[in-house]
Order: structure tokens, then C-alpha cells, then sequence
């Protein structure tokens, strides 16, 4: 750290990149440059371990922010007063709602212009509702914030004693949280010096709840699994467990399921994986063996439409449900709030006592799936596309799909192992895929794994950020895109109007050539390639080439989508 070591001070601007710097594996920052962030972002270049990563908007960079989380654990942007913030509120929403951990930092008015009686009229920040009335609240938009983050931390320059403080948990919470902060620094205060405690270290294990309660609740949780069958649910809010979690379970022989949210939570190439359960959309199968059980140990519980269709649980299979939640237990219909959820798995595991489970009944498997053959001369379809894309995929891929018709397939694909999952399958945001695919990528590069990055996304949500389409090449980042061209907006034309224009986007945009025109002119970083049939997919996907890869399929069916969507909006024939 740069500290003065005779005065312990630094520069306030340097401290919050060096501290940022401190997260395992994190490198980059996203944003755009505003007047009023100008001064904070001249400090980044005193930290040589981050890179700064310019976006197209600050819509785009809260995308991608939330993309690197899902890999990296935390991902950070820097927006400007006003109009920089607002344009990412909607991304820090999805943040929220989605379960990823992103510190916001806003530089915002200056502390002089906050405390200022004579009326200023501050550019980026909206007048009073009467004109003749020429104070500006300066706080507006830090007001605005509070529904959907963890932590909010605004800096003043009369108290400098508590900025490392405020830095600090900001971090700190975000990181344990894995839900979005703010952060507000006002423009004047980035040069300044602070005083600081170089030895102190950010700590990321703090937990948010009693630990003897903890304790007391795994204790319960333990009487019970060791007198029933059990099976074991993970779910959205133990992604950051999962590596504990599978290990639990595969060194204890649980039968397992996942939830559409929490699909990759669980490996689901062990023995007793049973497939995505979801009331009528769960995978064939799988509601048929989950009624063999007597209890499920459901983890990082999420009750939402798409995990819950029309207010299924699996309290309807089976007598006894207990929940870990993120901030709570219910055990026997008595709810336990402000619980660490993950403390109390953590000291579950601790109790765990092997010897005392019941001896394992024989657990009736659900059916294999039979893929049918496929003619592959033939336009692609929404079946044909899946099995390829299963036949692609490999250990430790990680897959982003956007809200397009495709995600209502990715539950029946079988993961292979370690596979990290994106999406907004609940929050739902169109044009969240291709930014949080720039934010993946740059963390695949920054924590040197190496891993393949696929993105699946339609030609409509595409058109919503096709902007950062650019950024992969202009931050050198390979991963493999698949364009759904089916002229539209074919998830809105099954729910209403399939053939209203207002489903309808501009056609025949050149897609093999926007590269080019973004700036790899010589496609020296990309390779462009439209295909129709499944043969000429296969040969694209499975094509040796060292730059991004962008595929168009064409020729898709504009009301052709998975039978789960199809089921969802009451249009399934079946």
C-alpha cells in the first residue's frame, strides 16, 4: 500500500483502488469517464494490478460489473453524477435481484456544493419542481438506492477519520452479501489525504448473524435429517457454497435436485443428481423420484414464479421441508429471521455425523433422456440447437444465456462439471447477455483459468446493448457468441400477438459484418460466420480458431421455442 510510512496518510482516491486491488483475483474496473469521476479515475493508474475498462454506456457497464461478479465473486463500475448512475440503475437492480456482488461507485457534487446556501444550479442534477425556487437536493439520487443494495456509504471531508471505515465495508459487505453497494464519493475529495491503518486487512469472513444460534439451528436441522430420507435442493443463494455443498454431498451419498435459479449449483454428474425441479416445468422425471423422499433440506432458498410455477414447493411431495435460506431457517413451519443461512451450513457440516443417517433406501432413478437423431441437413431448431449445444459443452465452460427463448431449455441440459451458469432468468433485464459476457470474460482472463465462455442470445435482445459487441475485440477477450437470428422478439410473440408488428425488430442486419465495423477490420480478433443447418453449426462450433467467434444461425423459426416456455404460456400441445 502506498502510505506515507511516517504519517500513515494516502491519497483517498489511491486507497479505494488499492483496496479494490485486495479481492482475490479482481482486475478490473468498469465504467465511463464523467466530470465528476475524472479526478477519482486518475488514481487507478497508481495501482498497476487494475485495468480500467471503458463501456459503451453505463447501462452496459453495470452489465458487465455483474457479469465479472458471477465469476470473480465481486465486480465494481464508476459512474458520474446523475445521468451516469441513473443510466445504471437498472443493471444494479438486476445486481440485487440475481444475487451478485457489485460496488457501485458514483462520483457525485462536491462537499463545497452540498453545504452551499447561495443556489448554484448544479449541472447533472435536477431543479426543484418550482422554478422560482433555485435550491437543488444533492442527496436525490443517493435517496433513490436504497431498495436494492446492501450497503451505502457517502464520503465527507469532515469526517476523513471515518473513510476507511466506509471504504472498507462497503467491500466487506458487498463480498459476504454477494448483492450490490454504493459507494459516493464527492468529486473534491479524491485528492485529498487520509489517514489510514495499513495494517488493517479487509475481512470477508465476518458473519451477519449469532453463531451460537447458528449452531443451535444446524443442531435441529441435524435431529431431523438423521431420521429421515432426505434429499438435499440447492438453490440461487449457496452459489457461493457450492464447492462445500457438492462435496458435502457426494462424501455423504445425498440424492440431490437443483431449482431453474440455482441450475449449477449442484455437479450434476454425480450418481444421485435428479435433474431441475420446478413444479410442471421441472425436467422429466424428477418430481416422480422426488416423491420417494420423506424430507428436503432445501439450500439457498429463492420462492419466486420461475422456481415456484403457479405456487408449487416441494412441500407438495413430501412431509417435511426444511429451508436455509440467505437470511433465514424455517424449520417446522417456525421461521427464523436475520440468520446467516450460510453459517448455519457451515456449522451443520461441522455437527455432521455420518454414522447416525438411515440406511439409504433403493431410490427409483428417473429415465435417462433419449436424444432423437437428428437430420442436420435440415435449418436449425430449437431441439436441434439444444443437443448441440450439449454435445459442445465441457467441464469448467462457463455459460451465459440471455432472457431469450433458449434459457427455458438450459434446465434439461445435463452441466458437466464446474460449470458457471449466467443469466437474469428471474429479473429478466433483454441485453443483459452480451455485457455480462465482456465482464465474464475479462474475469476468466484475470483469474488466468482459461476457460471457455459461450454466449447464447437473440437477434431482439442483442439490438438492446449491441454496443459492446465492440468491447470484446477492443479488450481482447475470446469468447464463442451464438446469434439467434429469428427476426424478433419470438419470447413475446408466445405470450401475446405473434404476428403484431411491435414483436417485430429491423431484419437482415448484417451481423457476420458488425465486427468489422466496430473496428476489427482485418478480423484479425473475430471470426464471422452465418450457418443454417445444424451440420454447418457443429462444424462452426467445433472450428480450431485462436479469436471471438461469432456465429448467426439463421433461418430459425420465429415461433419456435422450448416446450417450457411453450408450457409457461399455455401454448404446449402435449
Amino acid at each position: 500500500m502506498t502510505v506515507d510510512k511516517e504519517t500513515n496518510q494516502v491519497k483517498l482516491g489511491t486507497f479505494i483502488f488499492e483496496r479494490l486491488s485486495q479481492i482475490k483475483d479482481f482486475h478490473s474496473v468498469f465504467g465511463v469517464p464523467g466530470d465528476f469521476n475524472l479526478p477519482l479515475l486518475e488514481h487507478i493508474y497508481n495501482v498497476p494490478s487494475l485495468n480500467w475498462i471503458g463501456n459503451c454506456n453505463e447501462l452496459n457497464a453495470g452489465y458487465a460489473a455483474d457479469g465479472y461478479a458471477r465469476v470473480n465473486g465481486v465486480g465494481a463500475l464508476i459512474t458520474t453524477f446523475g445521468v451516469g448512475e441513473l443510466s445504471a440503475i437498472n443493471a444494479i437492480s438486476g445486481a440485487f435481484t440475481e444475487g451478485a456482488g457489485v460496488i457501485h461507485i458514483v462520483g457525485t457534487s462536491s462537499t463545497i456544493s452540498k453545504r452551499s446556501t447561495t443556489p448554484l444550479g448544479v449541472h447533472h442534477l435536477i431543479p426543484n419542481k418550482n422554478t422560482w425556487d433555485r435550491s437543488q437536493d444533492h442527496f436525490t439520487y443517493e435517496k433513490m438506492v436504497e431498495p436494492f443494495c446492501c450497503v451505502s456509504e457517502t464520503l465527507d471531508d469532515t469526517k476523513l477519520d471515518q473513510v476507511q471505515s466506509q471504504i472498507d465495508n462497503v467491500i466487506e459487505q458487498v463480498a459476504k452479501q454477494s448483492r450490490p453497494g454504493y459507494l459516493f464519493v464527492p468529486v473534491n475529495m479524491a485528492n485529498m489525504d487520509i489517514s489510514v491503518d495499513p495494517k488493517k486487512r479487509l475481512n470477508f469472513k465476518t458473519y451477519r448473524s449469532d453463531k451460537q444460534q447458528a449452531k443451535e439451528l444446524a443442531s435441529v436441522i441435524l435431529e431431523r435429517l438423521y431420521a429421515t430420507e432426505t434429499a438435499i435442493v440447492g438453490d440461487q443463494w449457496f452459489k457461493t457454497r457450492r464447492h462445500k455443498l457438492n462435496k458435502f454431498i457426494k462424501e455423504n451419498g445425498f440424492h440431490c435436485f437443483s431449482t431453474f435459479l440455482g441450475k449449477s449449483v449442484i455437479d450434476e454428474n454425480q450418481e444421485h443428481f435428479h435433474g431441475v425441479i420446478a413444479g410442471e416445468l421441472s425436467t422429466e422425471g424428477s418430481l416422480q423420484v422426488l416423491n420417494q423422499f420423506d424430507a428436503v433440506l432445501h439450500l439457498g432458498v429463492n420462492h419466486n414464479e420461475m422456481n415456484n410455477f403457479r405456487n408449487w414447493s416441494p412441500s407438495q411431495h413430501v412431509k417435511n421441508v426444511m429451508e436455509i435460506g440467505k437470511d433465514y431457517v424455517r424449520i417446522d413451519n417456525q421461521l427464523y429471521t436475520y440468520v446467516d443461512g450460510e453459517l448455519v451450513f457451515d456449522e451443520l457440516v461441522i455437527q455432521f455425523d455420518s454414522t447416525r443417517l438411515l440406511k439409504k433406501k433403493e431410490i427409483i432413478p428417473r429415465l435417462s433422456q433419449n436424444l432423437p437423431e437428428l437430420d442436420k441437413s435440415a435449418n436449425v431448431s430449437q431441439k436441434s440447437l439444444f443437443q448441440t449445444v450439449q454435445t459442445y459443452l465441457r467441464p469448467n465452460d462457463v455459460v451465459v444465456c440471455e432472457m431469450c427463448s433458449f434459457l427455458f431449455a438450459i434446465p434439461d441440459l445435463k452441466f458437466p462439471q464446474n460449470i458457471t451458469f449466467v443469466t437474469q432468468n428471474f429479473y429478466g433485464s433483454i441485453g443483459y447477455a452480451l455485457p455480462a459476457t465482456l465482464g465474464a470474460s475479462l474475469a476468466v482472463k484475470d483469474d488466468n483459468s482459461n476457460r471457455r465462455v459461450l454466449l447464447i442470445e437473440g437477434d431482439g435482445s442483442s439490438q438492446m446493448t449491441i454496443q459492446e459487441l465492440s468491447s470484446l475485440t477492443r479488450y481482447n477477450v475470446k469468447p464463442t457468441v451464438l446469434l439467434l437470428n429469428n427476426e424478433g422478439y419470438s419470447v413475446e410473440r408466445i405470450v401475446l400477438g405473434p404476428e403484431r408488428p411491435y414483436n417485430d425488430i429491423q431484419p437482415n442486419w448484417q451481423w457476420t459484418s458488425l465486427l468489422k465495423a466496430f473496428g476489427d477490420t482485418d478480423e484479425k480478433k473475430s471470426v464471422n460466420i452465418r450457418v443454417d443447418s445444424t451440420l454447418a453449426l457443429e462444424k462452426a462450433l467445433n472450428r480450431e480458431d485462436d479469436r471471438l467467434k461469432f456465429i448467426e444461425i439463421a433461418g430459425l423459426n420465429k415461433l419456435d421455442v422450448p416446450w417450457r416456455f411453450a408450457y409457461l404460456c399455455g401454448k404446449h400441445d402435449n
